[in-house]
């Protein structure tokens, strides 16, 4: 399983297996200047209120999970300088912030000088509204790339259908082998199970990184003009890939764990087998879904005026954008997935 995300800043993720954070702390103020007046006390005057400001306060084990560059890749971010789309856990989406400041606090030192303690506090601040073209056009324009290369899909579909041939060639696999033929199947189907989560799972990776990316250039003005479904949609195609990424992980515990244990492979193939099915209907119901929205989209925008329509044709831009990538993955999926049903059907026949 994938770790939960606790909270989302641009492409750094708050979770477990980065950086937890055990405090958050969101501060807001409203601003009432006085208006001097004669011979009167002086009168205030709201005239709104002051942008929102967060500290997240966390502490990282570096010897158990996170490592210790989490906190320098969030001083990567900073030092990159662009505001940061926010998305907490639970799907919520705060809009665009700025890192104002990072500090640390190492402690518990090993006796190469490492800390095993490390304690890291993160201030941001909202961004606010751009003019909307530049909330709008040029984020939608970045959206737009959030598809993998047709290079890099190409030359995995053309690995996927390889491993699929030597797959078929793999000999129906029973109790009445000779532990040398069933000792030589064990490898074969290793290997290949190792190469075709390799494979779907870089595809992945690339693509989630391209909607991350996209989505947190958006300004709050076109998230909101996105229905609820499709970012529940875009939400379910990021949870998809991200247990597709994990297989990778899972393969390579199946390859170490199940050495000379025929049961235990077949079981861990059909397991990964079953991953593969779930994870492409559910990117196929919800690339289904943002298709459905870009086309409402765009026909909203062909009749607004001319503000309304930049918000509109940005947010249907993306919801295609993502829904490409949806396609992309999805596909692969089910390529990978004949790959690993053709090996289940192999291992049929074991019973031992």
């Amino acid at each position: 399983m994938a770790e939960r995300v606790m909270l989302g800043l641009g492409e750094f993720r708050f979770e477990i297996a980065t950086a937890a954070y055990q405090k958050f702390t969101l501060n807001q103020s409203w601003r009432w200047p006085e208006q001097a007046r004669i011979n009167r006390d002086p009168a205030l005057q709201f005239v709104g209120r002051n942008v929102g400001e967060i500290e997240l306060d966390g502490l990282i084990y570096p010897g158990f999970k996170g490592g210790l560059g989490q906190v320098e890749a969030m001083r990567s971010l900073a030092d990159a300088g662009k505001p940061l789309q926010l998305v907490d856990g639970l799907g919520r989406i705060w809009g665009a912030w700025v890192i104002t400041e990072i500090g640390d606090t190492r402690t518990v030192f090993a006796d190469d000088g490492q800390p095993r303690k490390l304690e890291f506090r993160i201030k941001l601040k909202a961004y606010g509204e751009d003019d909307l073209v530049q909330a709008t056009i040029k984020p939608a324009t970045r959206a737009a790339s959030a598809i993998a290369s047709a290079t890099s899909v190409a030359e995995a579909t053309a690995k996927l259908e390889a491993l699929t041939a030597a797959a078929e060639a793999l000999p129906e696999i029973t109790p009445a082998m000779t532990p040398t033929a069933l000792q030589s199947a064990i490898s074969a189907t290793q290997g290949v199970v190792a190469e075709v989560a390799q494979t779907v799972a870089g595809i992945a990776g690339e693509i989630s990184g391209a909607i991350n990316g996209a989505a947190g250039e958006l300004r709050q003005v076109v998230l909101d003009a996105i229905p609820p479904q499709a970012l529940q949609a875009v939400r379910d195609v990021q949870d998809a890939v991200g247990e597709i990424m994990a297989l990778r992980q899972s393969v390579q515990a199946t390859v170490a764990g199940v050495k000379n244990l025929p049961a235990a492979l077949k079981r861990d193939v059909a397991g990964i087998d079953g991953a593969l099915q779930l994870a492409s209907f559910r990117i196929t119901s919800s690339g289904d879904v943002l298709r459905d929205t870009q086309m409402t989209l765009s026909t909203i925008a062909r009749l607004g005026d001319a503000a309304a329509t930049r918000v509109q044709q940005a947010a249907a831009d993306t919801a295609g954008s993502i829904a490409k990538s949806a396609g992309q993955i999805q596909a692969l999926c089910a390529k990978a997935q004949g790959c690993t049903g053709k090996i289940v059907e192999k291992w049929e026949g074991w019973h031992a």
